[in-house]
């Protein structure tokens, strides 16, 4: 009784130009012979198989280095995220407290210049009424 399996043709090398168009594969033709508890197998079933594990390897292994590459990048854009917030938060402080500084400067200059003014202007009216009553 001959066996037919479906073989991704990608995967496994054609074994006669019939089979390329058809991806069932006749496991007599192929090598592979399936007792009740083994498998045998020719030098070329042998091949076929040992190739669709390779290329199913190297797609996992892919797929596993792509999610790890994923995941570095990931953190690493969460650290520079979060670096770069602490970064503005200290130069909203430090700008802040140049605002602040110079706000102070602006009303201790205006104190200064209203108690000067306001020191003339009574030595003026202390000149001016001495005057007058002189």
């Amino acid at each position: 009784a001959k066996k037919m399996v479906e073989i991704d043709p990608t995967l496994a090398a054609p074994i006669d130009p019939k089979s390329r168009s058809d991806s069932k594969v006749d496991l007599m033709e192929v090598g592979i012979q399936v007792g009740k508890t083994k498998v045998f197998l020719r030098r070329r079933a042998f091949d076929i198989l040992e190739n669709m594990r390779k290329a199913y390897i190297a797609t996992a292994t892919v797929k596993i280095q792509a999610i790890a590459r994923g995941f570095i990048q990931q953190r690493t854009f969460t650290e520079h995220c979060e670096s770069s917030l602490q970064l503005q938060c200290w130069v909203r402080v430090i700008i802040a407290e140049r605002k602040v500084q110079t706000v102070r400067e602006l009303v201790n200059a205006r104190k200064i210049q209203n108690a000067y003014r306001r020191c003339a202007g009574r030595r003026y009216y202390l000149c001016v009424l001495s005057v007058t009553r002189w």
